[in-house]
């Protein structure tokens, strides 16, 4: 390690390897982490979300009943946390049936047959009580309430707004890039193992100078995830971002947080893996030395 040519030779594939592991953990983290429904539905969870959805439509319903004419308490038995929580679970889980290629479609259809009970409920007692008949018009209207108050539902629901990045795109381009990063791992992979073997190559009298190496690589890696991710963390930089919706801000910046959290989990376990590299070299040195 000590001759100019070995030492800058050893610089240089340490550099590569700096690459290789960034890449291999960028790859590992969407797979295991990032692009899994747990994850989303785990925040959904934890964060309570359901509730902060129903206060949302509450709000809406009722600010909605000067336009509407229909009060917010016929919404009352479909708009429970209790009910909404399910679809907020499956509309997570089927956007990640699209990403998988499992289904082509993005959304629920969920079942909302209190809902429409409720409201033609309210509909008859209002005909009722003001001498309309039921004719096509009536139907239409009817019809119309429905669908608005389901599509306002299903669009409450969907926290992550995975039908409003389907409808620009994003999510078809995610679904074509997401097989990829298998591709990344085995190619950073096979890459870190190649460069592993020339350093072996290149120090076979000096066997301890490969664990040196290797461990600056994933310290270095390690640190270039840790500085940024903690910064973002610490600053709680994400609360910055001006979402209307809470139940949306929530959702999006519980999942950056998380992220981030794994991000700084995954450093911290990289670089004591480099200081145990390091002290495993120290002792192997000290022992040939003593040989």
């Amino acid at each position: 390690m000590r001759k100019p040519l070995t030492y800058l030779t050893g610089v240089m594939i340490t550099l590569l390897m700096i690459f290789c592991l960034l890449g291999l953990t960028a790859g590992a983290l969407v797979r295991c982490k990032a692009a899994q429904p747990d994850t989303f539905t785990g925040i959904i969870r934890s964060k309570d979300l359901a509730e902060k959805v129903h206060e949302h439509l509450t709000v809406y319903f009722t600010e909605q009943e000067n336009v509407t004419g229909i009060p917010a308490s016929v919404y009352e038995r479909s708009v429970t946390a209790e009910k909404l929580r399910p679809m907020l679970l499956d509309t997570a889980e089927q956007a990640f049936l699209y990403l998988d290629g499992r289904t082509d479609y993005i959304g629920i259809s969920p079942d909302m047959t209190e809902l429409k009970e409720d409201l033609t409920a309210f509909f008859e007692q209002y005909a009722a009580e003001n001498g309309y008949e039921r004719d096509s018009k009536y139907d239409e209207v009817l019809t119309n309430a429905i669908r608005s108050a389901t599509n306002n539902i299903k669009s409450a629901c969907d926290v992550y707004r995975f039908s409003l990045l389907g409808d620009a795109g994003v999510m078809k381009k995610v679904r074509r890039a997401l097989p990829h990063t298998k591709y990344l791992m085995i190619g950073c992979g096979a890459g870190i193992a190649v460069l592993l073997l020339i350093l072996l190559m290149l120090h076979r009298q000096d066997k301890p100078a490969v664990l040196y190496w290797f461990g600056s690589a994933v310290l270095v890696s390690s640190l270039l995830m840790l500085i940024p991710a903690a910064w973002l963390q610490i600053t709680h930089w994400f609360d910055r971002f001006a979402v209307k919706s809470d139940q949306v801000f929530a959702a999006v910046t519980g999942y950056l947080y998380t992220m981030t959290g794994t991000v700084i989990t995954v450093s911290v376990i990289g670089i004591v893996l480099a200081l145990c590299l390091y002290l495993f070299s120290g002792i192997l040195r000290q022992r040939s030395a003593k040989a």
